[in-house]
């Protein structure tokens, strides 16, 4: 069997069909995703596999092929201003638009990874919606 990017037979990797609502196609900017790891706890920057996308439409979907089966959560944002960092207040609070797989909220910081774990199993499609706000 062949070997993929992350050293694995292909038979060990999932998909991810990512479906984002709630862009302001308006405001522009790039739709950023990524899909994390336990220990980095959805933290913006940090991903494991990561797409950026245009903010033409309200709502987009993003594919993400040949994800290792594991454990992760998904972190979502409109990067109004294009520079691949969450933007934050002076109390830490997201100013650009931001979303969690499971609908998980922040709440003095990133989710805790068990509000936003996700599971991909090998061979199988997962199909989420993340709405930001």
């Amino acid at each position: 069997l062949p070997l993929l990017a992350f050293g694995l037979p292909h038979s060990q990797y999932g998909t991810i069909i990512l479906t984002v609502q709630g862009i302001d196609p308006a405001i522009g900017g790039n739709v950023s995703a990524g899909i994390f790891e336990q220990d980095k706890k959805t933290k913006i920057g940090q991903h494991l596999i990561g797409k950026e996308q245009s903010a033409a439409k309200a709502s987009m979907q993003l594919v993400f092929k040949e994800v290792p089966a594991g454990t992760y959560g998904i972190a979502v944002f409109q990067d109004l201003n294009e520079n691949r960092l969450l933007e934050t207040n002076f109390f830490g609070f997201p100013t650009e638009p931001v979303g969690f797989s499971n609908g998980a909220q922040i709440n003095f910081g990133p989710p805790a990874f068990e509000e936003a774990k996700i599971v991909v199993k090998a061979q199988s499609t997962l199909r989420l919606t993340i709405i930001l706000e």
